[in-house]
Protein backbone atom coordinates (compact mmCIF):
# COMPACT_ATOMS: atom_id res chain seq x y z
CA UNK A 1 0.00 0.00 0.00
CA UNK A 2 1.51 3.48 -0.77
CA UNK A 3 1.88 6.18 1.60
CA UNK A 4 -1.06 7.98 -0.76
CA UNK A 5 -3.37 5.38 -0.27
CA UNK A 6 -2.65 5.47 3.92
CA UNK A 7 -3.01 8.71 4.25
CA UNK A 8 -6.50 8.33 2.03
CA UNK A 9 -7.62 5.16 4.10
CA UNK A 10 -7.51 7.69 7.27
CA UNK A 11 -8.54 10.14 5.83
CA UNK A 12 -11.68 8.98 4.84
CA UNK A 13 -13.75 8.60 8.16
CA UNK A 14 -12.87 11.77 9.06
CA UNK A 15 -14.42 13.27 6.06
CA UNK A 16 -17.53 11.13 6.47
CA UNK A 17 -17.85 12.39 10.31
CA UNK A 18 -17.26 16.11 8.58
CA UNK A 19 -20.18 15.74 6.18
CA UNK A 20 -22.49 13.74 8.50
CA UNK A 21 -22.04 17.20 11.08
CA UNK A 22 -22.42 19.30 8.10
CA UNK A 23 -25.33 18.00 6.90
CA UNK A 24 -27.05 17.89 10.25
CA UNK A 25 -26.32 22.09 10.56
CA UNK A 26 -27.31 22.63 6.35
CA UNK A 27 -30.37 20.41 6.96
CA UNK A 28 -29.47 19.33 3.35
CA UNK A 29 -27.22 16.26 2.19
CA UNK A 30 -23.54 17.20 1.59
CA UNK A 31 -20.77 16.03 -0.12
CA UNK A 32 -16.90 16.07 0.93
CA UNK A 33 -14.54 15.29 -2.02
CA UNK A 34 -11.01 15.09 -0.91
CA UNK A 35 -11.32 16.46 2.31
CA UNK A 36 -12.54 19.71 0.46
CA UNK A 37 -16.49 20.86 0.62
CA UNK A 38 -18.33 20.39 -2.22
CA UNK A 39 -19.91 22.87 -4.12
CA UNK A 40 -23.26 23.17 -2.06
CA UNK A 41 -21.36 26.56 -0.19
CA UNK A 42 -20.72 27.89 -3.61
CA UNK A 43 -23.92 27.56 -4.66
CA UNK A 44 -25.55 29.18 -1.18
CA UNK A 45 -22.81 31.98 -1.29
CA UNK A 46 -23.60 32.96 -5.21
CA UNK A 47 -27.30 32.69 -4.49
CA UNK A 48 -26.79 35.34 -1.94
CA UNK A 49 -24.65 37.55 -4.65
CA UNK A 50 -27.67 37.30 -6.75
CA UNK A 51 -30.52 38.35 -4.90
CA UNK A 52 -28.37 41.02 -3.17
CA UNK A 53 -27.63 42.37 -7.27
CA UNK A 54 -31.19 42.09 -8.26
CA UNK A 55 -31.95 44.68 -4.78
CA UNK A 56 -29.51 47.09 -6.31
CA UNK A 57 -30.46 46.61 -10.19
CA UNK A 58 -34.14 47.51 -8.93
CA UNK A 59 -33.00 50.50 -6.75
CA UNK A 60 -30.88 51.16 -9.93
CA UNK A 61 -33.87 51.09 -12.27
CA UNK A 62 -36.21 53.35 -9.80
CA UNK A 63 -33.92 55.88 -9.29
CA UNK A 64 -32.62 56.22 -12.63
CA UNK A 65 -29.17 55.52 -11.85
CA UNK A 66 -26.41 55.09 -15.18
CA UNK A 67 -24.50 51.83 -14.82
CA UNK A 68 -20.65 52.93 -14.94
CA UNK A 69 -17.78 50.55 -14.05
CA UNK A 70 -16.78 50.32 -10.85
CA UNK A 71 -12.90 50.44 -8.96
CA UNK A 72 -12.19 46.82 -9.02
CA UNK A 73 -11.12 47.24 -5.48
CA UNK A 74 -14.56 48.33 -3.81
CA UNK A 75 -16.21 45.91 -5.88
CA UNK A 76 -14.88 42.66 -5.66
CA UNK A 77 -14.28 42.43 -1.98
CA UNK A 78 -18.32 43.73 -1.81
CA UNK A 79 -19.33 40.73 -3.53
CA UNK A 80 -17.03 38.46 -2.35
CA UNK A 81 -18.23 39.16 1.66
CA UNK A 82 -21.74 39.37 0.16
CA UNK A 83 -21.79 36.00 -0.39
CA UNK A 84 -21.80 35.24 3.50
CA UNK A 85 -24.99 37.77 3.20
CA UNK A 86 -28.54 35.56 3.24
CA UNK A 87 -30.61 38.03 5.85
CA UNK A 88 -33.15 39.58 3.69
CA UNK A 89 -32.91 42.96 5.74
CA UNK A 90 -28.93 42.61 5.64
CA UNK A 91 -29.02 41.88 1.96
CA UNK A 92 -30.99 45.30 1.56
CA UNK A 93 -28.09 47.33 3.19
CA UNK A 94 -25.38 45.69 0.95
CA UNK A 95 -27.70 46.15 -2.07
CA UNK A 96 -28.01 50.20 -1.37
CA UNK A 97 -24.45 50.53 -0.72
CA UNK A 98 -23.60 49.29 -4.34
CA UNK A 99 -26.58 51.50 -5.84
CA UNK A 100 -24.97 54.55 -3.74
CA UNK A 101 -21.41 53.53 -5.07
CA UNK A 102 -22.72 53.51 -8.74
CA UNK A 103 -24.28 56.56 -7.98
CA UNK A 104 -21.72 58.38 -6.15
CA UNK A 105 -17.90 57.64 -6.42
CA UNK A 106 -17.44 58.70 -2.97
CA UNK A 107 -19.43 55.62 -1.84
CA UNK A 108 -17.03 53.29 -2.84
CA UNK A 109 -15.07 53.10 0.47
CA UNK A 110 -13.55 49.75 1.08
CA UNK A 111 -14.35 50.59 4.59
CA UNK A 112 -17.92 50.46 4.33
CA UNK A 113 -17.70 47.06 3.18
CA UNK A 114 -15.69 45.66 6.02
CA UNK A 115 -18.06 47.68 8.72
CA UNK A 116 -21.03 46.14 6.95
CA UNK A 117 -19.38 42.28 6.85
CA UNK A 118 -19.87 42.32 11.06
CA UNK A 119 -23.01 43.68 10.94
CA UNK A 120 -26.08 42.16 12.70
CA UNK A 121 -29.88 42.14 12.64
CA UNK A 122 -29.54 43.72 15.68
CA UNK A 123 -27.56 45.85 15.01
CA UNK A 124 -29.08 47.14 12.00
CA UNK A 125 -32.43 47.64 13.64
CA UNK A 126 -30.84 50.08 16.41
CA UNK A 127 -29.33 51.87 13.47
CA UNK A 128 -32.04 52.38 11.60
CA UNK A 129 -33.93 53.30 14.49
CA UNK A 130 -30.79 56.02 15.90
CA UNK A 131 -31.12 57.55 12.06
CA UNK A 132 -34.64 58.85 13.15
CA UNK A 133 -33.68 60.33 16.36
CA UNK A 134 -30.86 59.80 19.68
CA UNK A 135 -32.15 56.68 21.78
CA UNK A 136 -32.36 57.46 25.80
CA UNK A 137 -31.83 55.07 27.96
CA UNK A 138 -31.31 54.36 31.91
CA UNK A 139 -28.82 51.76 33.24
CA UNK A 140 -28.07 51.07 36.80
CA UNK A 141 -24.78 50.60 38.53
CA UNK A 142 -23.89 49.99 42.13
CA UNK A 143 -26.87 48.03 42.70
CA UNK A 144 -27.81 46.70 46.41
CA UNK A 145 -27.68 42.95 46.58
CA UNK A 146 -31.33 41.69 46.06
CA UNK A 147 -32.46 44.51 44.12
CA UNK A 148 -33.49 44.35 40.41
CA UNK A 149 -34.62 47.52 38.81
CA UNK A 150 -35.28 48.39 35.22
CA UNK A 151 -36.24 51.20 32.92
CA UNK A 152 -39.60 50.86 31.39
CA UNK A 153 -39.12 52.79 28.48
CA UNK A 154 -36.37 49.98 27.29
CA UNK A 155 -39.13 47.51 27.15
CA UNK A 156 -41.24 49.56 24.53
CA UNK A 157 -37.78 50.39 22.32
CA UNK A 158 -37.03 46.79 22.07
CA UNK A 159 -40.56 46.25 20.73
CA UNK A 160 -40.65 49.07 18.38
CA UNK A 161 -37.10 47.71 16.68
CA UNK A 162 -37.61 44.26 17.35
CA UNK A 163 -34.92 43.39 19.45
CA UNK A 164 -36.21 40.25 22.41
CA UNK A 165 -34.38 40.98 25.62
CA UNK A 166 -32.40 44.21 27.15
CA UNK A 167 -28.98 41.93 27.23
CA UNK A 168 -29.44 42.11 23.15
CA UNK A 169 -30.15 45.51 22.95
CA UNK A 170 -27.13 46.86 24.88
CA UNK A 171 -24.65 44.35 23.84
CA UNK A 172 -25.56 44.91 20.13
CA UNK A 173 -25.20 49.14 21.62
CA UNK A 174 -21.69 48.14 23.07
CA UNK A 175 -20.14 46.65 19.51
CA UNK A 176 -21.46 49.33 17.58
CA UNK A 177 -19.40 51.73 19.55
CA UNK A 178 -16.69 50.11 19.54
CA UNK A 179 -16.76 49.87 15.45
CA UNK A 180 -16.79 53.66 15.66
CA UNK A 181 -20.40 53.68 14.28
CA UNK A 182 -22.26 55.09 17.78
CA UNK A 183 -21.50 57.38 20.37
CA UNK A 184 -22.54 56.82 24.24
CA UNK A 185 -23.09 59.96 26.40
CA UNK A 186 -24.01 59.27 29.92
CA UNK A 187 -25.09 61.83 32.81
CA UNK A 188 -23.37 62.41 35.85
CA UNK A 189 -25.96 59.69 37.64
CA UNK A 190 -28.52 60.50 40.45
CA UNK A 191 -29.11 57.68 43.51
CA UNK A 192 -32.09 55.44 43.42
CA UNK A 193 -33.66 55.05 46.95
CA UNK A 194 -36.13 52.35 47.71
CA UNK A 195 -38.43 51.61 51.11
CA UNK A 196 -37.61 48.66 53.07
CA UNK A 197 -39.49 47.89 56.03
CA UNK A 198 -38.50 47.47 59.62
CA UNK A 199 -40.23 45.23 61.32
CA UNK A 200 -38.27 45.76 64.66
CA UNK A 201 -39.46 49.62 64.82
CA UNK A 202 -42.79 48.97 62.48
CA UNK A 203 -41.11 51.22 60.63
CA UNK A 204 -40.20 52.11 56.85
CA UNK A 205 -36.82 52.60 56.50
CA UNK A 206 -35.18 54.84 52.88
CA UNK A 207 -32.05 54.20 51.93
CA UNK A 208 -29.88 54.14 48.63
CA UNK A 209 -30.62 51.02 46.32
CA UNK A 210 -28.81 52.26 43.01
CA UNK A 211 -27.23 54.73 40.96
CA UNK A 212 -29.40 55.49 37.68
CA UNK A 213 -27.20 56.85 34.56
CA UNK A 214 -29.12 58.34 31.51
CA UNK A 215 -27.32 57.31 28.93
CA UNK A 216 -27.85 58.96 25.45
CA UNK A 217 -27.07 56.76 22.05
CA UNK A 218 -26.45 59.02 19.03
CA UNK A 219 -24.84 58.20 15.30
CA UNK A 220 -21.09 58.96 14.98
CA UNK A 221 -20.35 60.73 11.76
CA UNK A 222 -18.94 57.45 9.89
CA UNK A 223 -21.85 55.58 11.64
CA UNK A 224 -24.30 58.63 10.25
CA UNK A 225 -23.03 58.36 6.88
CA UNK A 226 -22.68 54.31 6.51
CA UNK A 227 -26.25 54.24 7.24
CA UNK A 228 -27.21 56.96 4.68
CA UNK A 229 -25.32 55.23 2.29
CA UNK A 230 -26.73 51.65 2.58
CA UNK A 231 -30.51 52.85 3.72
CA UNK A 232 -30.40 55.20 0.71
CA UNK A 233 -32.52 57.50 3.46
CA UNK A 234 -31.48 60.94 5.44
CA UNK A 235 -30.22 60.59 8.82
CA UNK A 236 -32.01 63.22 11.70
CA UNK A 237 -29.62 65.61 12.26
CA UNK A 238 -30.30 65.69 16.25
CA UNK A 239 -29.16 61.82 15.60
CA UNK A 240 -25.42 63.07 14.99
CA UNK A 241 -22.50 63.98 17.18
CA UNK A 242 -18.91 64.39 16.27
CA UNK A 243 -16.78 62.35 18.68
CA UNK A 244 -14.73 65.76 19.81
CA UNK A 245 -17.89 66.46 20.82
CA UNK A 246 -19.15 63.35 22.70
CA UNK A 247 -15.79 63.88 24.52
CA UNK A 248 -16.35 67.56 25.65
CA UNK A 249 -19.57 66.80 27.09
CA UNK A 250 -17.94 63.64 28.85
CA UNK A 251 -15.06 66.21 30.31
CA UNK A 252 -18.11 68.81 31.80
CA UNK A 253 -20.25 65.98 33.04
CA UNK A 254 -16.99 64.82 34.71
CA UNK A 255 -16.21 67.84 36.65
CA UNK A 256 -20.20 68.78 37.58
CA UNK A 257 -20.13 65.39 39.37
CA UNK A 258 -16.87 66.41 41.02
CA UNK A 259 -18.00 69.68 42.50
CA UNK A 260 -21.51 68.08 43.57
CA UNK A 261 -19.67 65.67 45.31
CA UNK A 262 -17.27 68.54 47.06
CA UNK A 263 -20.76 70.42 47.56
CA UNK A 264 -22.09 67.21 49.35
CA UNK A 265 -18.99 66.57 51.60
CA UNK A 266 -19.13 70.11 52.72
CA UNK A 267 -22.79 70.02 53.74
CA UNK A 268 -21.96 67.00 55.13
CA UNK A 269 -19.38 68.63 57.39
CA UNK A 270 -21.67 71.60 58.06
CA UNK A 271 -24.33 68.96 59.26
CA UNK A 272 -21.60 67.20 61.81
CA UNK A 273 -20.53 70.67 63.28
Amino acid sequence: MSGIEAISGVLRPVSEAAASLLEKLLGEPCQLAGGILADQIYVWQWRNRISILHKAQAIVEKDQIAAKVLPPGFLLPLIDAAGNVDEDELQSLWAGLLASAIEDSSSCNKAFVETLRVLGPSDVKILRRLSVSPIVQASFDKVKEGVSLSDPSLGELLEEIGLMSSEDFWESVSRLQGIGLVNLTPNAGKPVYGEFPDPLFDSVTRMKVARRIRIRVTLARYGARLIQKSTRQDVSPVSVTDSWTHQSELTEMAVDANVAAMEAMRYEETDIE
